[in-house]
């Protein structure tokens, strides 16, 4: 429904079966837009088969609210035009740095959340997590996020972590 081309390689990673991939990538390799885009893949999936009958949550994780941002754009947007978007229950502020919540009339909820103080990121448990610029993360980000997957892991939880290891 979406008028997307992926290059034969974003089609091997987005059609792979690993529930848990990490991708590396220089400058305006396209990770933002696959990350994006298994968020949206997944999650309408993952409400199809919803056998739990409960709103299912996802984070953008990033170093700040702002490197989640671009991600969380790209699937505002692609919902949007699926005409899935509540609108009502959506919260994108125009400002960067702060945190967002998009809901879907389909019961899938995107939250953007930051990692500056990872002892802040919360005690749900996402169905699946986006990570954005994961080479800018502090160990403690990524070791409550693999937590958060690893708790639910029986129950088909997923994670797309990319970013551009340029010095880490």
């Amino acid at each position: 429904m979406l008028n997307l081309e992926l290059s034969p390689e974003q089609q091997e990673v987005l059609y792979h079966p690993a529930r848990l991939k990490v991708i590396g990538g220089g400058e305006g390799a396209g990770k933002s837009f696959l990350g994006a885009l298994t968020g949206v893949v997944r999650g309408i999936s993952d409400a199809h088969d919803n056998s739990y009958d409960e709103d299912l949550l996802y984070w953008v994780v990033g170093a700040d609210f702002e490197d989640a941002r671009k991600e969380l754009e790209y699937i505002h947007e692609w919902l949007d035009e699926l005409g899935l978007v509540d609108n009502a229950k959506t919260s994108v502020s125009t400002h960067r740095d702060q945190k967002c919540i998009l809901t879907t009339t389909i019961g899938i909820v995107f939250e953007t959340v930051s990692g500056y103080d990872p002892k802040k990121i919360g005690r749900e448990q996402p169905q699946g997590i986006i990570g954005c610029e994961i080479s800018r993360w502090p160990k403690e980000v990524w070791d409550r996020c693999y937590g958060r997957l690893a708790r639910r892991y029986h129950r088909g939880s997923w994670g797309f972590f990319s970013g551009s290891f340029e010095t880490s």
